[in-house]
């Protein structure tokens, strides 16, 4: 989700140019943990929380739809709508990275009942073959 968004990197890069030290194994472990403290404190402070952000623009939508009706102006609601759907996007890239981790976790549940319950297969010349 992070690296859709180009301000990522320049956080990285900067970590990584910071930290010198005259051990390379300490410098290259100094420049991992200050990317990741970097990386944390861009996460909250920038990137935000996406969940947040979309209930905050949904809500702005809202009175920007009520001011429309008056003014019959809707040049913000485009934005509005447009930055929505991007928090939109970045949600569900979320959702699937959360997904993916737990199915590298947890493996797939249905693996071990077959492993369990085949007993074996054809090969290519249609021969048996036995666990």
């Amino acid at each position: 989700m992070w690296l859709f968004d180009s301000r990522c990197g320049e956080v990285v890069e900067a970590a990584w140019r910071s930290c010198v030290s005259l051990n390379p194994n300490k410098e290259i472990l100094g420049k991992i943990e200050k990317c990741g403290k970097d990386l944390s404190w861009w996460n909250y402070n920038v990137f935000g929380n996406v969940r947040r952000e979309l209930k905050k623009k949904r809500d702005m939508l809202a009175e920007e739809e009520a001011v429309a009706l008056r003014t019959g102006s809707n040049v913000r609601i485009k934005e509005l709508q447009r930055e929505i759907n991007e928090l939109l996007d970045r949600e569900t890239r979320m959702w699937n990275q959360c997904s993916h981790i737990l199915w590298l976790k947890n493996g797939d549940g249905n693996t071990k009942f077959f492993h369990c319950v085949i007993m074996g297969i054809n090969d290519i010349h249609g021969v048996w073959k036995e666990r």
